[in-house]
């Protein structure tokens, strides 16, 4: 959306596009990586979690400034077009990467235990996730809008 919005000549559109924009993130970006870090934590989840969400407006306090001053010298389209690209950047490589279960790469979850009963439940998710259509489409057409926290 951020694509689009550097192209629009009309400003309902705009704003239209900023809403999706600000859903998208609200909705995809918060429980995606709630859910991915659950995945991948059993124990000190909530460390983990709490600690992903602390740096989120790290990314805001860093990038606002750099945005305000691509506007101010450059003008507000090719900002958004360079906030476009850094979104693309940061997105693609762990929609491409991340997985969303340790299991998927062969890892456990950190705490979880090394059971029999454990692995056969990791082997289980395994098969359940084998049988999805390419999980990571899905993350990648959510990772264009979950970096927006960032911003």
């Amino acid at each position: 959306t951020t694509l689009l919005m550097a192209g629009m000549q009309h400003i309902l559109v705009f704003y239209v596009l900023s809403l999706l924009r600000g859903l998208g993130a609200c909705m995809f970006s918060n429980a995606a990586l709630s859910v991915l870090l659950n995945n991948w934590f059993q124990e000190r989840n909530g460390f983990a979690v709490g600690l992903a969400f602390c740096f989120s407006g790290v990314g805001g306090t860093f990038f606002n400034p750099l945005l305000k001053a691509c506007m101010e010298s450059m003008g507000w389209r090719t900002a958004y077009l360079i906030m476009a690209a850094l979104i693309a950047a940061v997105s693609l490589p762990g929609a491409l990467f991340v997985r969303l279960r340790p299991e998927e790469k062969g890892l456990v979850a950190y705490g979880a235990s090394d059971s029999p009963e454990a692995s056969a439940v990791a082997a289980s998710l395994l098969t359940q996730v084998g049988k999805r259509k390419n999980p990571r489409l899905h993350w990648a057409s959510e990772g264009f809008d979950s970096i927006t926290l960032l911003f």
